[in-house]
C-alpha cells in the first residue's frame, strides 16, 4: 500500500523535474527570439528577416546569450536571455 502512494508522488514529481529540466540549446534559443522579432517586424509594417539577427555570449550576470537583430535602417535592437531562453526585460536587473 506505502509503495502505491510513493509511486503516485514520485512519477508526476519525476516528469515535472524532466520538463523543468530541459534547457534549450543556443541555436534553438537564438531561433526563437529571430521568429519573434520577425513577427514583431511585420506587425509594426517593415520587413525582417531570420538571418537579420546573429546570438553573441551575454555579458553580466544572468545574461546567457545577447541577440542583436539589425533592420534595414541599420537600427538594432538586443534581446537579452537568461539560460531557461527567456527574454530579460531592458533595464531589469539580470541577477
Amino acid at each position: 500500500m506505502i509503495w502505491r502512494v510513493l509511486l503516485c508522488l514520485a512519477v508526476p514529481a519525476a516528469v515535472a523535474g524532466w520538463a523543468w529540466g530541459r534547457l534549450p540549446d543556443e541555436g534553438d534559443a537564438i531561433r526563437a527570439v529571430a521568429q519573434r522579432h520577425v513577427a514583431a517586424m511585420a506587425a509594426a509594417g517593415q520587413g525582417a528577416a531570420e538571418t537579420d539577427c546573429v546570438g553573441r555570449p551575454g555579458s553580466g550576470p544572468g545574461v546567457w546569450i545577447a541577440v542583436i537583430c539589425r533592420s534595414g535602417a541599420g537600427a538594432a535592437r538586443i534581446y537579452r536571455l537568461d539560460r531557461r531562453g527567456r527574454i530579460l526585460p531592458p533595464g531589469a536587473p539580470s541577477a
